[in-house]
């Protein structure tokens, strides 16, 4: 072999080399500005563009009046207020005893009878608002229901987790739906004064009666990741206003921005792979 061959095959060498590692850069780069999107989106505790127009998606340590013990609104925004409690269409009446009843009464209306048409609008959409109303500092509010038999159903079968883990994703997309924008939008063009923020408070769903099957823990970090997922896929969510879920504890908070900072990363993974 000639000393020119030699000169020629070490340089295809060298070059197949450099465009080998060009390659590699070149990938890791694109997973380093992916994970340091994730870092951004994610700081304070805020995940924020997972779809173009929504502000952000924020896990807090909050109950849906404000701080752990408020009795009033603590509010700084105009609210829509997704309650899971299925037990308001049902009964006819805003609760006046149990766990919601503070929050029923803050917004003066526990004890307050549930209009016949909202019974009937709950036969036929995922999201219906019962009330409106507007806080002492003048901050204007809804109450929307999502309602989810499953939460409350205390029969338990072979097909009570895969039926439970069903409600929690329908809930998660739903706070993404069609209906939720509409509250939104009627909320902007109708009562919130121009350049005040529109908040979508959420608290974790939770079906206690179904808490021998799967855990507070357990139902909490499976909905925020179905959150995350909806917010990433769910085009509908493109109505510009920001969504607070309300944990209750600095410990469940903290467990459902980790699971959706996981969540993030494995799609961001899953879509550089699919590059």
């Amino acid at each position: 072999m000639g000393t020119n061959e030699k000169i020629w095959i070490a340089c295809g060498v060298v070059g197949f080399l450099l465009l080998l590692a060009l390659a590699a850069g070149l990938y890791w780069l694109c997973k380093a500005r992916a994970r340091r999107a994730v870092d951004a989106t994610l700081e304070d505790v805020k995940v924020t563009d997972l779809v173009p127009g929504v502000e952000g998606v924020l896990f807090s340590s909050d109950e849906l009046l404000g701080p752990a013990g408020a009795t009033e609104p603590t509010w700084d925004s105009d609210v829509i207020i997704l309650d899971t409690t299925l037990g308001v269409p049902t009964f006819g009446r805003y609760p006046i005893r149990g766990s919601k009843a503070v929050f029923y009464r803050a917004l003066g209306i526990a004890g307050r009878v549930v209009g016949e048409d909202v019974r009937q609008r709950a036969l036929q959409s995922e999201v219906v608002v019962s009330s409106e109303g507007c806080t002492r500092s003048g901050m204007n509010w809804a109450l929307a229901h999502i309602f989810c038999s499953q939460l409350y159903s205390a029969a338990v079968d072979d097909n009570s987790e895969i039926d439970l883990r069903n409600t929690l994703m329908n809930v998660a997309q739903a706070v993404f739906s069609e209906g939720v924008a509409k509250c939104v939008d009627d909320m902007r063009r109708n009562r919130s004064p121009s350049g005040r923020g529109i908040t979508v408070l959420v608290h974790l769903p939770f079906s206690s009666a179904r808490s021998a099957v799967m855990s507070r823990e357990e139902q909490a970090e499976y909905f925020a990741g179905c959150l995350a997922e909806a917010a990433i896929s769910n085009v509908r969510g493109r109505f510009g206003a920001k969504i607070k879920v309300c944990c209750g504890s600095e410990e469940l908070r903290a467990l459902c921005t980790e699971t959706v900072r996981r969540t993030v990363e494995e799609l961001q993974d899953q879509n550089l792979q699919t590059w």
